[in-house]
């Protein structure tokens, strides 16, 4: 009798894990929950609000919206740094140390928190090309770290602008 051979993980073509989306959503799921975790009545006692029932608990675009950008607000510091040391142009070796130690890992983190925010109701599909588009730039960016962030990010960057995410720029 032949024993079956178990199959091993394969890469992608861009060299990443197939299963890397379900770690970024439970990454996203991670911080979400260490967030929520801090909240809690003002006297430091836990909250005690009923749970949200299926209506109302959905989120306007415009609160989805405020949430996001100010997500990219707390980032934007780190990128903008990034952003000013590549435009002195400096030696190959060390633009690829700041894209991959400054830039890839801030953009990430980025876009796994804005990945775990409730999606405002009717707008999911569209909210997830244009997170899909962020995360593809992102792994094009992470694969040839000598592109510039201004190049890879100029689709997503048209496409976040008019959709309402102007925080979420990261090479502006």
């Amino acid at each position: 009798m032949i024993k079956p051979q178990r199959r091993r993980a394969t890469l992608t073509v861009k060299g990443l894990h197939p299963h890397r989306r379900l770690r970024e959503a439970v990454a996203g799921a991670l911080i979400l929950g260490l967030a929520l975790g801090g909240c809690g009545g003002a006297d430091g006692t836990a909250a005690t609000t009923p749970a949200p029932s299926a209506a109302s608990a959905r989120v306007t675009k415009a609160a989805f919206l405020t949430r996001a950008n100010a997500i990219c607000r707390e980032h934007d510091p780190v990128l903008r740094s990034a952003n000013a040391k590549l435009a002195k142009r400096p030696p190959e070796a060390q633009a690829v140390a700041i894209v991959k130690s400054m830039f890839v890992p801030t953009a990430e983190a980025e876009i796994i928190a804005v990945r775990a925010l409730r999606l405002p109701y009717g707008e999911a599909t569209t909210l997830q090309r244009l997170l899909g588009l962020a995360n593809t730039d992102l792994n094009d960016l992470s694969s040839d770290p000598t592109l510039t962030p201004a190049s890879v990010f100029r689709s997503f960057e048209r496409r976040a602008d008019n959709y309402g995410l102007t925080a979420c720029i990261p090479s502006s």
